[in-house]
């Protein structure tokens, strides 16, 4: 059984104008706020009458991912300063050190020219944005 569709025009502050609100029968209602020059609409679903898991249930024992800290190489051990660092904070760091040390082209600020520091991290002295992670990889050792 196919849900009937209705639309309603509001007109609104002049900010908005008018406008049409999409209503599907029986999922989503309507509730009108007064506010000294206009009213507002807000659209919400009605809640399932199934019910949803509250992520009580145990993991699959995976878990970490890119927030996961982990052991790093002696190179990127010095650039950091610290002896182990999850991939979002070692990519968060290296940012920080281009933006400070505005290492961006400034043609083409996709592009990154490396000093010495960071050129003795990633091995080149120019690379693209989209290069910094898969150059980062290799100093994140594996834990056997």
């Amino acid at each position: 059984m196919a849900a009937a569709n209705f639309s309603i025009t509001f007109c609104t502050s002049s900010r908005f104008g008018a406008y049409r609100v999409p209503l599907l029968q029986k999922r989503s209602f309507i509730r009108t706020c007064s506010s000294s020059n206009s009213s507002e609409v807000a659209i919400a679903s009605r809640s399932s009458s199934k019910s949803k898991s509250t992520g009580t249930a145990s993991k699959s024992g995976h878990g970490g991912g890119l927030k996961k800290p982990v052991d790093i190489s002696p190179t990127l051990q010095q650039f950091l300063g610290v002896q182990q660092a999850s991939r979002a904070d070692t990519m968060k760091s290296v940012w920080d050190y281009i933006k400070a040390h505005n290492l961006q082209a400034e043609t083409d600020r996709r592009r990154i020219v490396c000093d010495e520091k960071l050129k003795s991290l990633l091995g080149k002295d120019e690379v693209n944005f989209l290069e910094i992670a898969g150059l980062l990889n290799p100093h994140f050792l594996k834990n056997t």
